[in-house]
């Protein structure tokens, strides 16, 4: 739990000063366990795919999970990053399904 509130605070940190003309249209995904990977699906087809903006960003303990996301995506308005502390970089929306308090931020 207290990790998921550090990467909150790293968020909020990244974003802080930034206003809506300048602020990213990115949104990052933690997490493509059971749930997490049709949560994520869904999302890339309603907000990302077939747009010019914007990027879902997926992380995930297991690389070929996420990989397998970006490559159904067609790498087209999605990617993947390796650690949640890269998807704060992205100034993303957050949407943490992780389970594991042990994850670096």
């Amino acid at each position: 739990m207290r990790a998921t509130m550090r990467l909150h605070a790293l968020a909020r940190r990244a974003t802080s000063g930034t206003t809506p003309a300048n602020r990213s249209n990115n949104v990052a995904f933690i997490g493509l366990g059971r749930m997490g990977y049709e949560m994520a699906t869904n999302l890339w087809k309603k907000k990302f795919a077939g747009r010019s903006t914007g990027e879902l960003i997926v992380c995930d303990t297991r690389q070929e999970v996420a990989m397998r996301f970006v490559e159904e995506a067609n790498g087209k308005r999605a990617s993947f990053v390796k650690t949640p502390r890269e998807c704060v970089r992205h100034r993303c929306m957050l949407f943490d399904l992780s389970d594991r308090a042990d994850l670096t931020f």
